[in-house]
Parts: structure tokens; sequence; C-alpha cells
């Protein structure tokens, strides 16, 4: 027998046949469960030597076996779980050399920050615990208080105060560079002690402005969240700030709205608060305050508004002037349209109004004033006294200076408080002996033409004259009025309402020539041309119909005398200023092209009515004279339109301002212009005329010259053949009523 056949050595005790007949000894006529299925320490194989003599567990039946198996599943289940995360457990249990992806982590090594969460699953992963989100809270709230005590630390008290607090002038030169008019002698301030400050006008400013002054730390977190939300939106910062931080901004800082500036201020409004008592800072406040007219301080208010002392200003008259720190420009009645349009003196007294019964409401809310003295200050509005000429500022001196401040304001970032704090030079366009000799010529006009004596309307005649050069639009002369002096501080070259009559003929003109009729199909008119000048016209149509009055008669234009003319050509209806020739002429060509080439050549939109009916052609609208006469300077300059300006250059204590570039399509002002210009005359009820004898053919920019044709073929009249002749003249604008 070969030797791999061989059996080996049977063991001792009967062999596999005596094995299995004990193992079947052992039953209790019911088959034993698999070794090793119990997952006892006996039923390992290996766990107990064979033939050890080691006891085996008897079952008392299949049921009992089968329950042991499941249990014995589920354990080695549970004990596989940690390991979740790859397709089989590692063996050696959790801690074991695993390879797959799911191997556990360390239990022991917990993260710094427990997001994502560890032993969540789901929305609850990602869910922060209540530990991480104090923590954070905590942190930030921390972080604060650090920044919060470094800015504290870092930011004193200033030891002087601001240049906006030093007494200055505003210095305006004559175009050649002389100096015109130094504004003032500085601020118009003169500083009170709490004790001659009413305790009315303490109450008011208390009332309206920080009801909570006399509790709070000098800042409000809240207002300067809004001043801080206002401020990265581009709006108005005013109303996030306490009476001690203005205080702090009048004193000690500047204007500029930066978060820097807003910053500086909370910090040291809180350290002026540890220093100063209450009243102090309220005494600063009101001393420091700007209440128009050049007014700094209460006491200077007093004597500006009411001319009288602060400690004899009633409730009422100190609750109009703690209207005016909210923004006087808006909220003086006596307006400021020169500045901002919006603020004419109707609109401000409303608001003026309405914001000083709410402050008297307030103060009566507040306990600060008895309902007997609420009745009294209530009952009447205080109307303050009008405004008064500054030293120098006689003559048209005034007007000049007022002008080329309205044009610094609308034209850079420099706001009206600034610029009446002081410290600019400003220098013009205006020629000081071309002022005088329009002055001059206004005086001759008035005289010759107007006698207050035997006539009664002539004593409510006002005059307004501007003076503009041609291709370049700066104004070098201007009449306003009677002066400051005389009490007459509305600047008529620069005021709009007025119709200007007659005087805007020359655009009814100009656009017959540049667009022709709807006879002439597009081709130009000549000034040769004739129509009917007789009085009493009855005015038609392109339709052939006639114009009708709101009764249905037929409208019938009038001219200023019964005068039979007949058929006259425009140039001598352009001469006499008559009107029916002008009125007919309009209708031809179309009014809206009358619009067109007044707007082309200078005059403003909005200045120019609505209403296109044949009154239209005779100078319903209400441009200023400076408009007036920039769009005289277009003719002059053969159709060159130069917007007019009156500065050009502006500095700050020596430094050049630069002109803003976010005020709409406005120009920088040009250093050089021409001598010849065009003079428009305004009165109030009544028109001061400089005529242009031939007004020339306006055109659109980067178009030529258009020749105006006559009508006779193969003749022309251009501007060169007109003879110029001019003359001045004195009227009553009539425009009639009628409708289309």
């Amino acid at each position: 027998m070969s030797e791999h056949r061989r059996k080996p050595p049977q063991p001792q005790g009967g062999g596999r046949a005596a094995a299995r007949r004990g193992q079947s000894g052992s039953s209790s006529g019911r088959r034993a469960a698999p070794r090793g299925v119990t997952g006892s320490p006996s039923d390992s194989y290996g766990s107990v030597p064979y033939g050890s003599g080691g006891e085996e567990r008897s079952y008392g039946g299949r049921a009992e076996a089968r329950r042991a198996a499941q249990r014995s599943a589920g354990g080695r289940r549970r004990a596989a779980e940690p390991s979740r995360g790859g397709r089989r457990a590692a063996p050696g249990g959790p801690t074991g050399p695993g390879r797959g992806r799911g191997r556990a982590a360390d239990p022991d090594k917990r993260r710094l920050i427990d997001y994502p969460r560890a032993g969540k699953y789901g929305w609850q992963r990602w869910l922060p615990s209540w530990k991480l989100v104090s923590g954070l809270c905590l942190g930030f709230f921390g972080s604060l208080v650090a920044v919060a005590g470094i800015g504290y630390a870092m930011v004193g008290v200033p030891t002087e105060e601001n240049a906006a607090a030093l007494s200055q002038n505003n210095v305006y030169y004559w175009a050649d560079g002389t100096q015109m008019v130094a504004s003032g002698s500085g601020q118009n301030r003169q500083n009170v002690t709490i004790d001659r400050i009413p305790k009315a006008m303490r109450n008011a400013v208390i009332s309206a402005e920080n009801k909570t002054f006399y509790k709070d730390s000098g800042v409000d977190p809240m207002g300067i969240a809004r001043a801080l939300a206002n401020m990265a939106r581009g709006g108005d910062t005013q109303g996030g700030s306490t009476i001690t931080q203005q205080f702090v901004k009048n004193t000690y800082l500047s204007q500029d709205q930066t978060i820097t500036r807003k910053f500086k201020e909370m910090f040291i409004s809180i350290k002026v608060g540890t220093k100063l008592s209450k009243d102090q800072i309220l005494q600063g406040y009101l001393n420091t305050s700007y209440y128009g007219r050049g007014a700094y301080g209460i006491q200077a208010a007093a004597q500006t508004y009411y001319g009288k002392e602060a400690k004899d200003l009633t409730p009422s008259e100190c609750a109009f002037l703690a209207a005016l720190l909210k923004g006087p420009t808006y909220f003086d009645p006596a307006g400021n349209e020169s500045i901002d349009p919006s603020a004419s003196a109707d609109k401000n007294l409303k608001r003026s109004k309405e914001r000083w019964s709410w402050i008297l409401q307030q103060m009566r809310n507040d306990k600060k004033l008895s309902d007997a003295d609420y009745q009294k200050a209530i009952s009447k509005y205080p109307t303050p006294q009008e405004r008064k000429a500054s030293k120098g500022m006689s003559g048209q001196i005034g007007y000049l200076a007022d002008t080329a401040k309205k044009y610094v304001l609308n034209n850079s970032d420099i706001t009206e408080k600034q610029f009446d704090q002081g410290g600019y030079q400003i220098k013009t366009t205006f020629e000081k002996d071309k002022v005088e000799a329009l002055t001059k010529a206004v005086k001759k006009v008035e005289k010759e033409k107007l006698d207050p004596e035997k006539r009664e309307l002539d004593k409510h005649v006002q005059f307004g004259a501007a003076s503009v050069k041609p291709k370049d639009g700066a104004i070098v002369a201007l009449y306003g009025g009677a002066g400051y002096n005389n009490g007459h501080f509305n600047n008529n070259a620069d005021t709009s309402g007025v119709p200007v009559g007659s005087t805007w003929k020359p655009f009814v003109l100009a656009a017959a020539m540049e667009y022709g009729t709807y006879r002439s199909d597009g081709v130009g008119v000549s000034p040769l041309s004739k129509y009917n000048g007789n009085d009493d016209l009855k005015v038609r149509k392109p339709d052939g119909t006639y114009y009708l009055r709101k009764d249905n008669s037929i409208f019938r234009q009038q001219n200023e005398s019964d005068h039979p003319w007949g058929y006259i050509s425009l140039r001598k209806a352009m001469e006499q200023s008559v009107n029916t020739p002008f009125v007919q002429l309009g209708v031809d060509v179309g009014m809206a092209r009358v619009r067109e080439v007044a707007k082309r050549s200078g005059i403003l939109d909005q200045s120019m009515v609505q209403e296109l009916n044949p009154s239209f052609a005779l100078g319903t609208s209400t441009p200023s004279a400076i408009r007036m006469a920039d769009a005289y300077a277009t003719f002059a300059a053969s159709g060159k339109q130069a917007a007019p300006y009156s500065v050009t250059s502006v500095k700050f204590n020596g430094q050049e301002v630069p002109a803003s570039r976010s005020r709409g399509s406005r120009r920088r002002c040009p250093r050089t212009w021409r001598t010849t210009s065009r003079t428009s005359w305004r009165t109030s009820s009544r028109t001061v005329r400089v005529r242009t004898p031939c007004p020339w053919a306006v055109r659109r920019p980067a178009r030529p010259v258009r020749r105006t044709r006559t009508s006779r073929p193969g003749s022309s009249v251009t501007p060169s053949s007109c003879r110029p002749r001019s003359r001045c003249s004195v009227r009553t604008p009539r425009a009639p009523s009628c409708s289309p």
C-alpha cells in the first residue's frame, strides 16, 4: 500500500464511530444545535481542547436553539454598527484595522468646532448646537466691546475748535481780479451763557431734537445705525445724532458725511458727556448751530429774525427758531429759491408753520408748556422780519454776489451752511464798467418812459436786465433792482414768473426762417415776407378755419394801437412791435417749432408755457432776463448757443475747489470771453426791450448756417445785410386768452 493512502493513527476512545456515538448519546432525542452557533465560549472551535472533558451545554429543543442563534446574530450586528460608513464591518471590531471607507474615527478625539455635527444624520447634522451659537454670540459681542474700547482710548477730545467756528469772510472778485466785496465781517455770532437763553428755547430744542437729552449718555445707537444706513444709500443723515453729537460736530469736527467722522463724533460725544454738564453741552449747541441768513447761534438768530435779544424771545418765537434747525433753507418763510426752486416763500411758509405748531405740541406733551401758555403761543404765527442788506451789499453788488453764490451752490458740492461759514474766494465774470453802463442805461429808460406822479401804474414798475457774451455765455453785467439798501431783495435779473412779451417775437421769426410755413414746403421765410398787420385780426388755422374763444365767438388778435398797418414786412413788424403778423406767422410755422427754436437758443423748458395757443407767439412764457439775454446771444453768434455762467473759479483758503460732476450736464466755467453782448430787459408789469433788428436762423450743432430765401428768386438775406437798428421802448403786455 502506498504511503498517501495510509490511514492516520486513530485517537484513543474508539475513533470516529465512538465519537459519533458519544455525540448522539448526549442528545435528548432531538438534534443539537450546530457547534458554534450559540456564540458561547464552549461552542467555538479551539476554545476548549478536544477531549479535555469540558461539558457541553444542552438545549431543550430546536426552538430554544433558534432563539439563541437570533440573539447571537443581533449581538454581532450591534457590534458592527459603529462602522456604518462601509459595506462590511472591519475585522477585529470597531477598532480593528479595517480597510473600508466607513472606518470609524477615534471616539476620544473631538473637534474644536463640532460643525457639521458628528454622530448626527440628515438635517440634524447641519443644525448648530446651542453651545456653538452661544459661543459665536459671545465672541461677536466681545469683539464689539474690544473695538469700542480701543476706539474710545484712541480718540481724544480736540483742544481747539474746528475751522468752521473761526470768523471768516467770502471775498468776491471782478473779472479783472480786483476785489468786488467781502461779504460780512466773519460769522454773525455772539455767544451767550445758558442763563441768557430762555427756558422755552431750551425746552423747544429738546422736545424737537432729543427728548432723552438729560438721560442719555450722549449717543443714540439706533440713530447712528439709521444715519449709517442713510449714508450708505447716499441719503440725508439728519436725525441720527443727539444734541451732544451735533454740538461735537459743530465745535470740533468738519461737516463731511463720512463713516470715519461719524465714529469720531460718537466717541468724542461719549467723552464730552463725561466731562461737561448737560447745560454746558446745550449752551454750546445753541451757540454754534446755524439758523440761516448767515446767523450762527441763538443770539444772532434772535437779532436777525426778530431784532431782539435772545433772553426776550417768547415761547412762540422759540418754537419758530427751533424749527429752523431742521434746515433753514427750507424753513425760512422768506424763501430761498436762488438755492433750490422748491424752497419758495409759499412752500417754506407752509413747512415752517407745520414744524412750528408741531414743536409747540411736543412741548405741551412733554409737560414743558402749560395749556394756557400753549394756547397763547399757538394763537398767532410769529412772522419774522424781512431780510436786511449786509454791509457792502448796496447798489447792484448784492445782486451780483447773490447770482455768483447761487451758481457756486448749484455747480459744486458746497452746501449753503459751509458757504456761509466763509473762507471762499470767488472770481466772477462781472465787469465793473459794463455793470455801471447797464445801470445807467436802465435809469435813463426809467426816467424817459416812466412818470409815477402822473400814472399810478408806473409806481409798480420794476426793472431787470442782463448782459451775456455770445459764443461764451459769460454774464458780464446785471441789473437786479433798486438795491438791497433800498429794501428790494428780489433779484429781477434772475427771477422767472413774469411774461417776456414781445421780446419773444424773434423766436417766431427765427423758426419761420429755419423751417418755413406749411405753405412753403419747408423753404425758409424771408424777413421781407409780408403779413397783415391790421388790428383786430382773425387768426386762421392751417385747415382754413379760425380760432374761437371759449364762447365759440371768433378770436381776434389786438395790436397795441389801432393804426392801419396793412400788409407789412416781418422786419417792419419786428421794428414796430406789431402783434398780428407774428401771431399768424407762429400759427403758420407751428408753435411746437417755435418752442423748439427757443429751447435750442437757451430758454429753459420749464419756463415755457405748455399750452401752445396763438398767444404763445406774443411771449406768455416766463424765462429770466439772464436766459433771454443768453438766447439773444445765440442769434449774435449765428446760432451757436453757450450756457450762461457767472463764476470762473472758487478757492477755499487759497486752494482750488473743483466743480461738481454730479450736477447734471453743467460744464466747467471757461476762462476767456469776448466783448460783444446782447441785453434783455424786463419789468414786472411792463417790458423794457432791446430788439434785435434781424434775428438770424437758429441752427442745430454740426449743421451749416442756412441762408434764408426771399420771395424773389435768386436773392437772399444774410445777417450781414441787416442794418444795425434797435431801440428801447416800454409797453404794457397784452396776452389775450383764447382756446383753439
